[in-house]
């Protein structure tokens, strides 16, 4: 593999800095770079032509416990004692922030104009001090020394001559030879002889200046993209879209007139596949839709990230200047799949890269995919109006012609294996990536199996391809990697990582398991694959999620300390295998405890069953002093009655014998979300009399709404409410009031809306697709009563269990 041996010890400072140096030769030519910079707080210095200081970089490696805020607090000072207020200054590390350092660094993201006093309230210096830190940062980059350097490997090779014959070679030895310039330069005392100048760069970097022909953007390496992804093959069952506000299903080519759109959905919905669809339906047209991988992204170089996605296409290596041409684009679309399921910290800097791209006209359009809406949501939210979507759940017609592609034309057994489906996954029988599982499993001809045994079955499948290796040796080993990888929130590894991470899970397991076999069998068998340049993953993230699921059940992972919303698949199937997650998804994600209750066979004993379900409805209402009482009924099943800690009465509600303490914890809580929202009852609205009165009406419940919103959320955990907090966001209204019309016999006025953060009445018709309604309906059951029913509609969202408080 391209630069192995060479990348042993190497330091995550070099890593970065090869790739500064990269930067400053595309798009600052006459800058130069000092390595190890003034009193040893900076690592790396950028200077303009004349040695001016433009920027500064402090760069720290951390793979143990996470960040304290002291250290760096003690750098952001030495750097504010420098006295450089006009310079950039950037603490980059690849550790975790624990809580007291990611308040600093938000404190140094934010703009409040109160920054500079709460600045200095946390690092213990005076507001004159802390004014110099106007352009100081914190930027985490989990990416690993090899993977920082692959992408840099890849960035040269681009540069290089493409008839060169050993292209990648020189790529490779380019980076190694910086790699042992940097370090040789950054031993000497003398600041001269640590110098880069922007000629020193040219020559190191090497490569060609300006544009070829064929890496041109519109030009040659469009029309070769649109070539090669108009000829990729079409999906059996054509996917439609559903807006999540409301309004018709649409066809996926929808998203081409969109500026700013989320696709958002469960595991195996189909977003991957509809984006395809689009992009090779788009492709025959003209129009250029680039599909990228969030895993691919390095925090930074979201131009990087395109032209991985446009070489990865093509099987060449694109420079990073081509894919900042179709970000600059307005009539290219660029989508990023898989962006819910990225860590928090890496979130955070593409949520920056894209600040630009959204907020600025004239640009390329953009489509957030992943699982999880309010994370997409949040990402665009620098965009003037953006769209939200979801795939169309199957229709019967289109489950069948899915199971004829897998198992031939069998006539009525079709409709047989369909049923089957609907009976063992429920709604899910509607999701193309699980029927598939179920059917190509073999599971069609049982009905008794739970969503992990249908996973186990199919995973059973796949391994009849790879015969010579037994799986019981593989697949728990790469169990204990995808475990270790989800507790780091991914599913992903680069190629370096995924060989000590299986490598290192091998010898955990026993020295007679070969880590470079399982990574041998899991490629054979179609497991495992590569998603984008140089990053390794499962061919579906839903099999990482099972797989982790059963280390955990078989006691070869721990249990992650804290959950994270992109983890909640992997305790659902870790809850179907028998682990019992109760208590930190209760505490961590409690809008998941319904779907894990239905799994929930820990029943401890009648002795503790009581004060067990008690401790977890005190989790739910954020109370201490839930008390229950258990009561055996004629039919064995257990009646439960509770007070909650102001002595309300909760209950009763009936759960059978074998169900665990969350189960019964879930259903008792149900009972105190249901009372809460019913006691908020619709009033009689009537019908505005003029275009005037709906504007002002509108207004006026919208700001009640919003309050009304507050009081009931104030009723809510810190986590409940933040949770909910973030889908009901932006609580504001942007409307518009048309001209009056008869409306079932009446006078009423359509309205056109959109949720934004303030409230604002437009004078014009939107030239933009809306959500459409009347004046009339909107205010009908009064603010109260909407935002109750607004509320309720979120929890069932996220417990993904509809009607689950009707």
């Amino acid at each position: 593999m391209a630069g192995t041996d060479t990348i042993r010890g190497i330091a995550y400072q070099q890593a970065q800095a090869i790739h500064l140096a990269i930067e400053i030769v595309e798009l600052y030519p006459e800058h130069q770079i000092r390595v190890e910079g003034m009193d040893d707080v900076v690592d790396v210095e950028v200077l303009d032509a004349d040695g001016r200081l433009v920027s500064a970089y402090q760069m720290k490696s951390r793979s143990s416990a996470p960040w304290t805020p002291k250290p760096i607090a003690d750098v952001m000072r030495r750097w504010a004692d420098l006295n450089v207020p006009d310079a950039m200054f950037k603490f980059v590390t690849n550790g975790k922030l624990g809580p007291g350092a990611q308040t600093l660094s938000e404190i140094l993201a934010n703009s409040d104009p109160d920054r500079t006093r709460q600045l200095a309230t946390n690092l213990d210096i005076p507001e004159a001090v802390a004014e110099r830190l106007t352009f100081a940062r914190i930027s985490v980059d989990l990416s690993s020394v090899g993977a920082l350097l692959e992408a840099a490997e890849r960035r040269i090779a681009a540069r290089l001559d493409p008839l060169l014959r050993d292209r990648q070679v020189e790529a490779v030895q380019c980076v190694d030879r910086l790699v042992r310039v940097l370090m040789e330069r950054s031993a000497h005392d003398d600041p001269a002889k640590r110098l880069f100048t922007a000629t020193d760069l040219r020559e190191l970097i090497g490569g060609e200046n300006g544009e070829r022909p064929e890496h041109q953007w519109p030009g040659g390496l469009k029309d070769s993209y649109l070539a090669t992804v108009s000829s990729t093959s079409h999906a059996l069952v054509s996917l439609t879209l559903t807006p999540i506000s409301s309004g018709p299903v649409v066809e996926v080519n929808s998203l081409l007139s969109v500026k700013a759109a989320v696709l958002s959905g469960a595991t195996g919905t189909g977003k991957s596949s509809a984006i395809q669809m689009l992009q090779a339906s788009a492709a025959i047209s003209g129009r250029s839709v680039v599909v990228c991988r969030a895993e691919t992204y390095v925090p930074g170089h979201l131009g990087a990230l395109v032209a991985d996605a446009l070489g990865f296409t093509l099987g060449t290596d694109i420079p990073t200047y081509a894919g900042r041409k179709v970000l600059a684009d307005p009539s290219a679309v660029v989508i990023i799949d898989g962006v819910s399921e990225i860590p928090d910290a890496t979130l955070k800097h593409l949520a920056e890269d894209l600040k630009p791209l959204l907020s600025r006209p004239g640009l390329a359009s953009v489509v957030l995919v992943g699982r999880d809406p309010t994370v997409l949501r949040r990402l665009l939210d620098p965009a003037p109006v953006q769209e939200a979507f979801s795939v169309t759940p199957l229709e019967n017609s289109d489950q069948d012609r899915l199971i004829e592609s897998i198992v031939g034309p069998t006539g009525h057994k079709i409709s047989q294996i369909r049923a089957r489906a609907e009976r063992v996954l429920g709604d899910g029988a509607r999701n193309p990536m699980l029927l598939a599982i179920f059917v190509q499993s073999g599971a069609s001809d049982s009905v008794e199996l739970s969503r992990s045994a249908v996973y186990a079955k199919f995973l059973a499948h796949l391994s009849e391809r790879a015969p010579s290796v037994d799986a019981r040796t593989y697949l728990p080993l790469l169990g204990i990697v995808f475990a270790r990888l989800l507790s780091a929130q991914r599913r992903y590894s680069d190629r370096y990582e995924w060989i000590a991470s299986t490598d290192e899970a091998a010898h955990s397991l026993s020295p007679a398991i070969d880590g470079s076999s399982a990574r041998a069998a899991g490629l054979r068998i179609g497991l495992i694959t590569e998603v984008g340049m140089g990053v390794v993953a499962p061919f579906h993230d839903s099999l990482a999620d099972y797989l982790a699921g059963t280390a955990l059940a078989a006691g070869l992972a721990p249990l992650p300390n804290v959950l994270h919303p992109n983890q909640s698949e992997w305790m659902l199937f870790a809850s179907e295998l028998g682990v019992d997650v109760s208590g930190l998804v209760a505490r961590d994600l409690p809008f998941l405890s319904v779907r894990v209750a239905l799994a929930d066979k820990n029943f401890p004993g009648s002795g503790s069953y009581a004060q067990d379900v008690a401790e977890l409805l005190d989790t739910f209402l954020g109370t201490n002093g839930c008390t229950v009482h258990a009561k055996e009924a004629l039919d064995g099943r257990l009646i439960l009655r509770a007070t909650d800690a102001s002595g309300t009465f909760i209950g009763p509600t009936v759960v059978e014998r074998e169900r665990g303490p969350l189960y019964g914890a879930v259903r008792l809580w149900r009972l105190v979300l249901r009372s809460r929202f019913r006691a908020v009852p619709p009033i009689l609205t009537p019908r505005p009399r003029s275009a005037e009165e709906a504007q002002s009406r509108v207004k006026e419940f919208v700001r009640q709404r919003q309050r009304h919103l507050d009081n009931l959320l104030n009723t809510f955990p810190d986590v409940q409410r933040s949770l909910l907090l973030d889908r009901l966001r932006p609580l504001g209204l942007t409307f518009f009031i048309g001209e009056s019309e008869e409306n079932w016999g009446a006078e009423d006025w359509p309205m056109s809306y959109v949720a934004t953060v303030e409230t604002c009445l437009l004078q014009n018709a939107p030239d933009e697709r809306l959500g459409q309604t009347s004046a009339s309906h909107f205010l009908n059951g009064g603010p109260a009563r909407a935002a109750a029913t607004e509320i309720q509609k979120e929890i069932e969202q996220l417990t993904n269990t509809s009607g689950w408080l009707a």
